[in-house]
């Protein structure tokens, strides 16, 4: 027998087809592998396959057997994702939803806490104590992307004032010291108004 096997084209992007083309002279049977089987004595078939494949064309006939070859060589593009967190901001102990997407990509893992095996597309819920930066990381047949993003937790302020003297009499004075952690600016009732974060004042109080 004679054969003639042929790809085109010979390289093709992940998804994308490629033509098997062939022709015998002298054949009873004509098989191609993997996975396509019995064909006719010529003629051409279209393949996608998911990785680079070699297709081996068998020709047999009442001279003997043949083989022939034929690779397509498919290109894998390289993963890519996106990670979006919601809501942005929180305060501690209310929850969040990652959202994550990717392509060409077969798993991901999260960090820090979320975990490994996740599916390379999907979602799901947490409560962070803390500001915390999550990243996501995919991995694929062509290699692996990350992407991060961010929830911001607000805690509750820490607030302490002290008063120098818990008795006075009329007409005296004491001194106020406070520490504010946590916030952004701070005010003291009584008519003393907005004050620094840390710092102190001279009161005299007319009544408790």
């Amino acid at each position: 027998p004679q054969a003639t096997f042929s790809a085109s084209p010979e390289s093709i992007s992940l998804g994308e087809a490629s033509t098997l083309q062939w022709t015998t002279v002298d054949t009873a049977t004509v098989s191609i592998a993997p996975d396509i089987g019995d064909v006719g004595p010529s003629g051409s078939k279209a393949v996608s396959p998911q990785a680079t494949t070699t297709y081996t064309l068998t020709a047999a006939g009442p001279g003997g057997t043949v083989t022939c070859t034929a690779t397509v060589n498919v290109i894998v593009p390289p993963p890519t994702v996106s990670l979006s967190i919601s809501p942005a901001s929180i305060s501690a102990g209310d929850p969040v939803v990652l959202t994550w997407s990717s392509t060409h990509a077969l798993s991901a893992e999260i960090a820090p806490g979320i975990g490994t095996g996740l599916l390379p597309s999907g979602s799901l819920s947490t409560s962070p104590g803390a500001t915390t930066t999550y990243t996501i990381t995919v991995f694929g047949p062509g290699g692996s992307a990350t992407a991060s993003a961010t929830v911001t937790v607000h805690t509750a302020p820490i607030v302490t004032i002290t008063a120098g003297s818990a008795r006075i009499p009329l007409g005296g004075s004491t001194t106020l010291t406070w520490n504010v952690a946590g916030a952004a600016a701070a005010y003291i009732d009584q008519v003393i108004g907005p004050v620094a974060l840390h710092d102190t004042a001279t009161v005299s109080p007319t009544a408790t």
